[in-house]
């Protein structure tokens, strides 16, 4: 492994990986599989440049997103958001690659984008997904969902002159149909639940990008306020209201889950992590980390 980073992978890249059926794709943009024949691709953490969602169908699993554990277990949907911590765990006692059954779909952020859906639009549900990424499906859902993938998969698989066409009606109608359905399932805090307007949602959008591409940089508000042509009382203001989360705690998860994937998985040294993170010194680092984790780096690092 990078001493520095952790590996990436495109759908293109997973797509040869895993040596799934080029049928079951559109490009580089999306993928969709009866079944994922070597989860071991994700036995050491990576992060993907897609956005996944897997239906277990049989067995259980046992992996990490972001570093939070989960055991997957029949009826059960896992949702990774693009560039999320993936990791599927290994034991002596797991039987994983011939119990755990699923189907599920990759896509691209690309995709998603060109279909005029954006999961930061639809903000309670992005939190819930954030929160906590495995959700228990009712039984009803579960055959809906079905369906869609059913009709989708033959669609993908056919080449007609309008094969396109169809496909994307289908994917955006099933994107929307699977939103709702997890918003039905998911146990989604009231606090986001009010109304927002379009124009902060889309400042809340904005922000998750930018906190997304400097984060390891930066953790001023006041930056990412200039960014967004906003004063920082306002931006803080927009976040809380969208969101139920303040701007500094957002800015502080994603510095937080920086470091400890740097402590866990990289062989830098802490002030070297330290430094990487914009830290002026390991002290003050290790104060940081130590307030939002109860622990210091070192704690982390060794535990």
């Amino acid at each position: 492994m990078e001493n520095e980073v952790l590996p990436s992978f495109s759908i293109g890249q997973l797509r040869e990986m895993a040596e799934i059926d080029a049928g079951h794709c559109i490009g580089d943009d999306f993928m969709m599989f009866d079944e994922i024949r070597d989860v071991k691709l994700f036995e050491n953490p990576c992060r993907v440049d897609a956005l996944a969602a897997i239906l277990c169908k049989g067995g259980r699993i046992r992996c990490r997103i972001n570093l939070k554990e989960y055991e997957i277990t029949e009826g059960m949907v896992v949702v990774s958001m693009p560039m999320n911590i993936v990791q599927v765990e290994y034991g002596a006692e797991d039987r994983c690659r011939t119990d755990f059954t699923s189907c599920g779909f990759i896509l691209s952020t690309r995709f998603l984008k060109n279909l005029h859906v954006d999961m930061r639009n639809v903000v309670p549900l992005y939190m819930q997904i954030q929160n906590e990424s495995c959700i228990r499906m009712r039984e009803e859902d579960i055959v809906l969902l079905e369906r869609y993938y059913a009709l989708l998969r033959d669609t993908v698989s056919r080449h007609s002159p309008h094969t396109a066409e169809i496909t994307n009606g289908l994917i955006a109608a099933m994107i929307h149909t699977f939103c709702d359905v997890l918003s039905t399932n998911a146990a989604v805090p009231s606090a986001v639940h009010r109304p927002v307007k379009s124009r902060r949602k889309m400042f809340f959008e904005q922000f998750m990008a930018l906190l997304d591409q400097y984060h390891c940089s930066e953790r001023s508000l006041k930056f990412y306020a200039d960014k967004l042509y906003i004063t920082p009382k306002y931006l803080s203001a927009v976040i809380k209201e969208v969101s139920g989360r303040s701007a500094a705690e957002w800015v502080d998860d994603f510095v937080v889950l920086e470091a400890k994937t740097l402590l866990k998985y990289s062989d830098l040294s802490i002030q070297e992590i330290a430094y990487r993170l914009n830290f002026s010194t390991q002290s003050f680092f290790g104060k940081y980390f130590k307030h939002q984790t109860g622990m210091s780096p070192t704690e982390y690092k060794t535990r």
